[in-house]
């Protein structure tokens, strides 16, 4: 998983900062408990239906209503 290296690059050769995750996988769970450790602030945004539960913990912004606004697509609404 090469994000997911690349994310411990960063969180251990960078100063801390905001790690944004658009992604509900709970591969990354380990990661971000790691950037916590290291003073990192972690935001995840993704949909509420597809979201690990151990991701929801800390700050996690629901995409579900936003969707309109990042996708093209035919057909009804959900």
């Amino acid at each position: 998983m090469e994000l997911g290296a690349s994310m411990l690059d960063i969180v251990h050769f960078m100063d801390p900062g905001v790690i944004l995750l658009v992604a509900g996988d709970g591969d990354y769970y380990p990661i971000l408990t790691r950037a916590l450790k290291y003073n990192w602030k972690i935001e995840v945004w993704f949909c509420s239906s597809g979201i690990c539960d151990d991701l929801m913990k800390d700050s996690f912004l629901p995409l579900d209503s936003l969707y309109r606004h990042f996708t093209y697509a035919y057909g009804q609404d959900p």
